[in-house]
């Protein structure tokens, strides 16, 4: 039989209207298809991917400076509406400002700026530039905050085009940073409270896949039955909040969005979906961001490979026992494997390539632990493993490699409009 290729997609909001206590909902599907490897590398030859069947050419990709924060010393006091005035005439709008002390009537002198959607670093330079003839600054404008967004749009806007491919950012992303030792780093998804809710109100928070703590119980993160969907309209997270990186994948059909509630519903010939990726703290330094100047020398191509990762579950080919030796054993050992593997699919089809990595650990976990037994087992009686055995490798993954050059076209393009400004800008 075929592996599993169908992933759900479903929706909090249908789930609230229909006021229906559990799953499954009328849902949309990602339908995938089992392509053989070209790959000659012996840990990927003969296996077999799962690959979502949509076309990546009906989907238009842009990258985009979400944000910046930043830090700066002033050299007299001010007060925030003079700032903004500033800041009003050079990146055309008000901004966050944060004092950092506030002396008698509310004046300052180092606040941290957080300047949403700049058209271009250059811009931001200018507002340096302006502060620094307007007050004189003691101390170089220090970078605390980056956030850089891919951002899909269908080339025939609607929901369904936007939740397919949403469905396939939160299957395939990727990552080998460390998000599984802390608990609030794992993937997981938030999504807003109910429409009855107070303004304001925050959703909830759950983790898509279980921790290691859980192996061995009910609710293992070996069982399929363990890892969850995420939801359309929900946001799905990789690290923890305020970490210093965190990526996070969403259907964006708001914009402006405040702390009390209030946001600007997008047109829909504006509707996206987006994966977006926050940097802050130490990670900014190994960039080589530190201050408005480090900017014109940053490499936006080379956040594809360090944050924007896409991959495909890979399998080995089914097996059959037929024509084995050992008979109904051999045909027993196939059966387990192709249920191994079907599980393996079931959990990707679930919670995407992240779920599917803690499974792999839980299970290579378990035949270590029980390698170990074994040997011990067999030396205590004055025996060994034969020198040919196969323990066991974790399985493999592959690059998707079609999703990875949109991703990489498009910060591509960034990176250039960016030198085309730094060139204009005269700073």
């Amino acid at each position: 039989m075929p592996l599993p290729a169908q992933a759900i997609l479903p929706s909090l909001s249908a789930l609230r209207a229909l006021k229906a206590p559990v799953l499954p909902l009328p849902s949309l599907v990602l339908e995938h298809e089992e392509i053989t490897l070209p790959n000659t590398q012996k840990r990927l030859a003969g296996r077999i991917a799962l690959k979502p069947n949509i076309d990546l050419n009906d989907w238009s990709f842009c990258a985009v400076i979400d944000w910046i924060e930043f830090s700066v010393y002033l050299g007299r006091g001010t007060q925030i509406q003079h700032l903004q005035k500033i800041l009003r005439k050079t990146v055309g709008r008000n901004c966050h400002i944060v004092p950092h002390e506030l002396a008698a009537g509310n004046v300052f002198t180092s606040c941290t700026i957080k300047v949403q959607e700049p058209e271009t670093f250059a811009r931001v330079a200018a507002v340096d530039h302006h502060l620094r003839q307007t007050y004189g600054l003691l101390n170089a404008t220090e970078i605390v905050g980056l956030e850089v967004s891919i951002d899909a749009y269908p080339v025939k806007a609607g929901y369904e085009a936007r939740a397919r491919l949403l469905g396939v950012l939160q299957r395939t992303i990727s990552t080998s940073r460390d998000i599984w030792s802390q608990n609030n780093s794992r993937p997981r998804m938030n999504y807003g409270p109910p429409s009855t809710a107070p303004r304001g109100q925050k959703g909830p928070t759950e983790r898509l896949s279980p921790g290691p703590d859980l192996d061995h119980r009910n609710g293992s993160r070996s069982d399929p039955h363990s890892h969850k969907v995420p939801f359309i309209d929900s946001t799905m997270y990789l690290g923890a909040k305020g970490a210093d990186v965190m990526i996070g994948i969403m259907d964006k059909v708001k914009d402006r969005q405040h702390p009390n509630g209030s946001y600007m519903a997008l047109p829909d010939a504006e509707k996206r979906s987006r994966i977006e990726v926050t940097i802050r703290g130490a990670e900014l330094g190994r960039l080589g961001v530190s201050d408005i100047k480090s900017l014109r020398t940053l490499k936006l191509s080379a956040f594809q490979r360090r944050y924007f990762q896409f991959q495909l579950p890979t399998f080995p080919a089914k097996a059959t026992g037929a024509g084995a030796v050992g008979g109904g054993a051999a045909m027993a050992k196939a059966v387990m494997h192709n249920t191994q593997q079907s599980w393996r699919a079931q959990t990707y089809l679930k919670s995407g390539i992240t779920g599917l990595m803690t499974k792999d650990a839980a299970t290579m976990l378990t035949r270590k632990r029980a390698l170990k037994a074994l040997t011990t087992h067999l030396m205590d009686h004055g025996m060994k493993l034969p020198d040919n055995r196969q323990v066991g490798t974790p399985p493999a993954f592959v690059a998707y490699t079609e999703f990875c050059k949109k991703v990489s076209s498009a910060l591509v393009n960034l990176e250039r409009r960016q030198a085309t400004a730094w060139k204009g800008s005269g700073i």
